[in-house]
């Protein structure tokens, strides 16, 4: 859990925590839509 230790030090941790919660979604989501993307353009 680096980021909780990482945002503690933050004057708004929740934000903080919020952001990188974010960050981590968008790019889990663009290497999934990477993955799939050319086997949906092949069919």
């Amino acid at each position: 859990m680096f980021d909780y230790y990482f945002c503690y030090d933050t004057p708004y941790p929740g934000l903080c925590l919020t952001a990188i919660k974010f960050v981590v979604f968008v790019i889990v989501t663009y290497i999934i839509y990477k993955l799939v993307s050319p086997r949906i353009k092949a069919r």
